[in-house]
């Protein structure tokens, strides 16, 4: 479980500000109901899964201090990858290594185009998947 602090109430907020349809969007696109958002974000809860972290912080890593690493219900740090804030110049450098494993392959190389069509959060979530298939 995620504690929710300061920082990531912070990011909620400005996330939903920032993007149009706010809440409701973000919870559309991440399968988070819109009740359990709003409770993160008025402190009324204090923690989340962390399922629910992997899917939320494609979308508030950009207003998560840099260098930002959650901490466990008991205060611990977590930081493997798919629960640490990646911003677009954390991901390019772990999409890479796969990029030149496909690029070997010829049928593979309209994988690679699409890699790189692909915005940060669609990378992240490649490189969750990727993770879980390890």
């Amino acid at each position: 479980m995620i504690k929710i602090d300061k920082y990531i109430r912070e990011a909620l907020l400005d996330c939903f500000s920032a993007i149009e349809g706010g809440q409701l969007r973000v919870a559309e696109e991440t399968g988070i109901q819109q009740a359990s958002l709003s409770r993160w974000n008025s402190g009324k809860v204090e923690s989340m899964t962390n399922d629910n972290w992997r899917k939320i912080v494609a979308y508030i890593g950009e207003y998560l201090p840099e260098d930002y690493i959650p901490k466990d219900i008991r205060g611990r740090q977590i930081k493997n990858l798919s629960q640490i804030n990646l911003g677009t110049p954390a991901i390019n450098p772990l999409v890479e290594p796969c990029i030149k494993i496909l690029e070997k392959d010829p049928m593979l190389i309209s994988i690679v185009e699409d890699l790189h069509k692909l915005d940060k959060v669609k990378k992240l979530k490649v490189l969750l998947y990727m993770e879980e298939l390890e």
